[in-house]
């Protein structure tokens, strides 16, 4: 009977390769679980040898710990830095998230309002005090609370003085109460009052406007070059939609721009910039139109193909929304949503309804192949909702070229006023107050009477509103303690 052999050990080499071939199973096991996990992390996991749960715990345990470093260094900061902080003080700083210089400006403000609370609570019990109550058993004249001839006298004055008031106010209705009370006190016209405040804010306007005004100048330089810098690096992220629009103006193609809750524009692409288009159109031989203000764009030759397959939503249409400013807030459209021939439907921000599908995509822009013809080149920023299918195609939508022809009136969403603190700044203007030449003179008029204040246009952007023009009428507005403005929603 023959002997059988015995089996042989398996090398270390083997046992190498099995744990190798256990510990990439594992990985890929950990990266499918948990798609958001990294690489390297799933590798660190799988060398402490715990699982994902005590792995992540440990990370929010390590991320707290940083956090509550970071907060003692921030307070520690702020009480070498400002003497007159103390720690307590510098906490709440760090958890509201604000600036050592706003805190205290908010501690003086709370400090003046308190001391003017205690002047009045001593006003009022000075009164008290200085008040003879009337003798026993005496007559209770001057009214039904009695008091004698001097509380009727001190009445009749008051009444008088009110009715003053309100004559003043009534006459001049950029006119405040306090101030109405400082002429009466002082003894003053109206007139005069404003001689002397537009002397004082013309002196200290020129003590201080030319520092503003070196500020604001070095800003906008800095601005202007950042975003120079920025431009040219992110050139080549939309190179196929320029590609495409030069290809039209090459041809010698007419195309039709359409823009946010405005005209659209018909003539041919003379030029292509990073933020601009140049047309020539009929009226105009280098019309320059902001990409961010555009929809999209389509060949004039395909309009009525391409206007009879997009729908219009008039609830849509009429919250007269736009993109918002800050690119991290504007829909994020998915590789996956504009792989090159997937099915898509959006709305714009306008409410237009469009459904193709997708051709190509770039960084800002993608081209939509319509379900019965026609292209149509799609700005991404317009995009305010996108899915696949027909979803967004609902029954209150009209036809975009019917829309066109006998344009329905649409509800109306928006307040007639807005409190100044309901209306944003863009951006370039959030770091000071337009004060300039124009400004000053501006302001004399308006202190003399001779300007109105015109409606403000402003455009709607979510839940807030972004202020178009009137930076200096704003800022007017503001000085005079106006409670609100005239603005026109656009």
């Amino acid at each position: 009977m023959a002997k059988r052999k015995k089996k042989s050990a398996p090398t270390p080499s083997k046992k190498k390769k099995s744990n190798k071939t256990s510990k990439k199973a594992l990985l890929a096991g950990l990266l499918q679980d948990h798609p958001s996990l990294e690489r390297e992390e799933a590798l660190e996991i799988l060398n402490m040898g715990i699982s994902f749960e005590e792995w992540h715990a440990k990370k929010e345990e390590e991320r707290e710990a940083r956090r509550i470093a970071k907060e003692k260094r921030m307070i520690a900061f702020i009480c070498s830095q400002h003497k007159n902080i103390s720690e307590e003080e510098a906490t709440f700083i760090v958890k509201e998230n604000i600036t050592p210089e706003e805190f205290l400006e908010r501690r003086a403000e709370e400090q003046r309002k308190a001391r003017a609370r205690a002047r009045q609570q001593e006003r009022q019990q000075k009164r008290h005090r200085g008040r003879k109550p009337p003798p026993r058993g005496g007559p209770r004249g001057g009214g039904p609370r009695g008091g004698g001839k001097k509380r009727s006298n001190r009445l009749s004055k008051e009444a008088e003085r009110k009715a003053k008031l309100d004559r003043l106010v009534s006459r001049y209705p950029d006119l405040t109460r306090a101030v109405a009370g400082q002429l009466l006190r002082e003894n003053i016209s109206y007139e005069e009052f404003l001689k002397r405040r537009a002397q004082k804010k013309k002196k200290s306007l020129s003590t201080r406007t030319s520092e503003e005004r070196d500020r604001a100048k070095e800003l906008q330089e800095e601005r202007m070059k950042l975003l120079a810098e920025r431009l040219e690096q992110e050139a080549h992220l939309g190179s196929m939609g320029d590609e495409f629009l030069r290809n039209r103006s090459e041809e010698g193609n007419s195309v039709s721009v359409w823009r946010f809750h405005s005209p659209r524009f018909e003539g041919v692409i003379t030029e292509i910039q990073p933020l601009m288009l140049i047309m020539k159109t009929e009226h105009q031989e280098a019309l320059r139109l902001r990409k961010l203000g555009c929809v999209f764009v389509y060949v004039s030759s395909e309009a009525d193909a391409i206007l009879s397959q997009i729908h219009v939503n008039l609830d849509q249409m009429s919250l007269l929304q736009y993109p918002p400013r800050e690119p991290s807030r504007r829909i994020e459209l998915s590789d996956d949503l504009l792989k090159s021939g997937s099915s898509l439907s959006l709305v714009t921000h306008d409410g237009l309804l469009l459904k193709g599908k997708v051709g190509w995509s770039d960084r800002f822009q993608f081209l939509l192949e319509l379900d019965e013809g026609g292209v149509v080149f799609v700005f991404k920023h317009s995009v305010a909702k996108a899915s696949e299918g027909n979803e967004f195609l609902l029954e209150s939508s009209t036809n975009l070229k019917a829309f066109l022809e006998k344009s329905p009136e649409l509800p109306n969403n928006h307040p007639k006023e807005l409190a100044l603190e309901e209306i944003l700044v863009p951006v370039q203007f959030d770091d000071y107050d337009v004060k300039d030449k124009r400004y000053e003179e501006i302001s004399e008029l308006f202190d003399a009477g001779k300007f109105q204040l015109h409606p403000i246009r402003i455009r709607r952007e979510g839940e807030q509103y972004v202020l178009l023009d009137g930076y200096r009428r704003l800022t007017l507005a503001r000085e005079k303690e106006l409670p609100k403005i005239p603005v026109r929603v656009m």
